[in-house]
């Protein structure tokens, strides 16, 4: 049983082949209304179809070649000329300027200590060592941790970026490789039917 209702979209999934159906009613008419000139009008037919064949083939060329160069054929072609290898003039530019020289300094702390006369002194002096190796290994462990959150949160980022182009140039391949290819196949046909039309010229 069909299904009347889902009829006209898979007609319309055909549309390169269906599209074929008015060219050939007006090549018809045409055949009809200069039916002295039959040659003339399959001359000028053949000629017409085979260039609007090749026009649309090019423009899907150049759609594709915009996904993934993002630039156009026009653009290509008028980098092309602009690339012509002409010599040209040479000039030579001298610049005078000063160096500054450029200074860094730095801030440390320098703790001078009598030296300990007692055992108790000594003991004292090693528990207040061991608390600044302490408090300088603090510092240097969260240091390393923010480092490493950083790169982490860089390396995320940079992850993220990759999956996303990743997506993006999936997507422009299926488009390629599924979009384009009815205007490709449309501008082919045009083509074959404007080559067999010449034959009979």
């Amino acid at each position: 049983m069909i299904v009347w209702r889902l009829l006209p979209s898979w007609l319309l999934r055909a549309w390169p082949v269906l599209a074929l159906v008015p060219v050939g009613v007006a090549h018809a008419l045409a055949w009809t209304h200069f039916e002295a000139h039959t040659v003339l009008v399959n001359k000028l037919v053949g000629m017409s179809l085979q260039v609007l064949g090749g026009t649309l083939i090019l423009y899907s060329l150049d759609q594709n070649l915009g996904m993934f160069r993002k630039r156009s054929l026009l653009a290509t072609f008028g980098q092309w000329l602009r690339e012509f290898p002409l010599q040209r003039e040479t000039r030579i530019v001298a610049m005078v300027g000063s160096c500054d020289s450029v200074s860094m300094s730095g801030s440390g702390t320098v703790t001078s200590r009598r030296g300990p006369s007692s055992l108790e002194e000594r003991v004292a002096q090693l528990e207040l060592e061991l608390k600044e190796a302490q408090e300088s290994l603090r510092r240097e462990i969260l240091a390393l941790e923010s480092r490493l959150n950083g790169k982490l949160s860089e390396h995320g980022s940079r992850l993220e970026a990759t999956c996303d182009q990743l997506a993006a140039l999936s997507a422009n391949v299926t488009e390629v490789a599924v979009g384009n290819f009815k205007v490709q196949a449309f501008g082919v046909l045009l083509a074959v039917y404007g080559a067999i039309t010449s034959v009979f010229a």
